[in-house]
Formats: structure tokens, C-alpha cells, sequence
């Protein structure tokens, strides 16, 4: 990895070194440049979980990729820079929010500093791994939370409703594992063989936030962009805007909003098969 290229790829400003300060800001920089989007699949291209072909793709390309590759790549520039830090499994919630994903459904970097170990995933800020740890953040407050029979811990989110309750996001577990343990879960959703992440691998989903506003967020899934923020005092997300998107303003948008830079051709093989019902379903219709 040319260091150098990676921090500039995400905006990073200043010297790098292992501290919370720089993981701070390489995971803010990072969230503020790269974006998640899982356009590979859709264009019949294999996601390999390698670095090389990670950094190349990020990096070299100025793409983005979704949790594997994204993260995938975060932590070996994390090595690069001096960091104690390694592969945690971890399991969101299905769409329907009745069932877990399987395991290596995501991806998180664990990162030891001292005696302490933070949570570090490209949506968030670092968060210490402490029972009942609290984080309040741009998109709304987090709570971490341990199992002592299954070992696992929680990451509750409070801020998107105007209840302000928590609600479990995710589950992840601190033993660590290689980059390759999660190939096969990868190389399924790219394939859109699990039901319960069959989106990622039939249309386009396309995320970032705003670098001028870190409360705001730009999100295309299939033909339809929204602009959401968070706003007010318990961070409740609104939509700003709504669009549908010809196949022109679609690759518009990923180029001057998302900073992705596709040929016509590529994407016109997938618009025209883009599943409307999986749209309406993901948009909350």
C-alpha cells in the first residue's frame, strides 16, 4: 500500500499516527469521502476480498464498495500506520427487522490502544468497548452493551425516531478473523443468494455523506436519490429530498454527489433490470 495515496484518497490532513486522534479522523475523513455502494456486483464483477485488488478498486479507481471492502481496506492501512488492530464478525438486522443475518454479514475493525479496545466502523466514530459505553455522534447517540452467555455485544442506536428508544442495530464478537473468513458471505449477497440481503446484489444502493454538512446524508437505491439529515434535538432523520432518477441523472448524480465515474454502457446493463418491487420495499413503501 502507497500510505500516502490512501490518506489522500480520503481527505486526510495532518500526520498519522496511532492514536485516538488519528483514528478519529481517518474514520471521519473516510466517511465524508468514500462512499458505501455495491456496483460491482450488479455489473457481474467479482468482489475479491484481497488487498491489492481492495486498494486498486478504492484508491486507484476512486470507487467505494460496501462493508467488506471498505473496511477491509481501512484496517490495512490502520497496520500500515502502526495500529494493533483486527477483523471482528458481525450480523445486522434482515430488512424486515424479524430476523439476524448470517455470520460475516459485516465487518468491523477492532482497535487496541493501551490497555482499551475501540469499535471502529466506517459509519461511526471510534466507540470504546465497555458495557454501557455512550457515544453521542452526528447521526445520534450509541450504546454498547455485553452479553456475558453469548459473548456478544450490541450496538443500540437512539436518534431516528421521535421516541428516542433504543434499538439494537447490530451484533458483533471480539475474536479475531482474517480478511478471507468473510469471502463466502461476501461472494453470496454478491450473488443475491440471501433473502435477507437479496438488495445488495439486484440494485443499485449508493451511500454518502455530505462533506459540507456532516448531518446529511445522500443515498440512491435503484432509480430513487434522497437527500436525508438529522436534525433536531434527538437527531430525528428527515428526507429533504426525493427524486426519481433517469439513467442520465443517475450517472450525473454518482459522478458530482458520489464521485463515481461509470461509462453509460456499464450502468444501462443494470437500470433496465432494476426490481421495482425491491426498491418500493427498501424506500419504505
Amino acid at each position: 500500500m502507497d500510505l500516502k495515496e490512501y490518506l489522500k484518497r480520503i481527505g486526510f490532513e495532518g500526520e498519522a499516527q496511532a492514536d485516538l486522534r488519528t483514528l478519529k479522523n481517518m474514520q471521519t475523513s473516510h466517511l465524508l469521502t468514500v462512499p458505501y455502494e455495491n456496483l460491482d456486483a450488479l455489473m457481474n464483477k467479482p468482489i475479491i476480498l484481497k488487498n491489492e485488488l481492495l486498494y486498486d478498486k478504492i484508491v486507484r479507481q476512486s470507487r467505494g464498495g460496501w462493508c467488506h471492502e471498505l473496511n477491509g481496506l481501512f484496517h490495512w492501512a490502520l497496520e500500515q500506520i502502526g495500529f494493533e488492530t483486527w477483523f471482528g464478525n458481525a450480523k445486522c438486522r434482515s430488512r424486515d427487522g424479524k430476523q439476524w443475518c448470517r455470520d460475516f454479514d459485516h465487518m468491523v475493525c477492532l482497535v487496541r490502544l493501551g490497555d482499551e479496545i475501540f469499535y471502529a466502523d466506517r459509519p461511526f466514530h471510534p466507540i470504546l468497548i465497555r458495557d454501557g459505553e455512550v457515544s453521542k455522534q452526528a447521526t445520534g447517540t450509541f450504546r454498547l452493551s455485553f452479553c456475558k452467555q453469548t459473548a456478544e455485544w450490541s450496538l443500540c442506536h437512539r436518534g431516528k425516531g421521535a421516541s428516542g428508544e433504543w434499538a439494537t442495530m447490530l451484533k458483533f464478537w471480539t475474536q479475531p478473523f482474517l480478511l478471507r473468513d468473510f469471502q463466502d458471505t461476501c461472494t453470496t449477497y454478491e450473488k443475491g443468494l440471501d433473502q435477507r440481503e437479496s438488495l445488495l446484489g439486484v440494485t443499485p444502493v449508493v451511500v454518502k455523506s455530505d462533506p459540507a454538512d456532516s448531518t446529511a446524508t445522500h443515498m440512491i437505491i435503484g432509480n430513487k436519490y434522497r437527500l436525508y439529515c438529522n436534525v433536531g434535538l434527538k437527531n430525528k432523520t428527515t428526507c429533504l429530498k426525493e427524486d426519481h432518477v433517469t439513467l442520465e441523472q443517475l450517472h450525473w448524480k454518482l459522478k458530482n454527489i458520489f464521485g463515481i465515474n461509470l461509462e453509460l454502457e456499464q450502468m444501462d446493463s443494470f437500470y433496465r433490470h432494476l426490481p421495482q418491487a425491491h426498491i418500493d420495499r427498501a424506500m419504505g413503501r
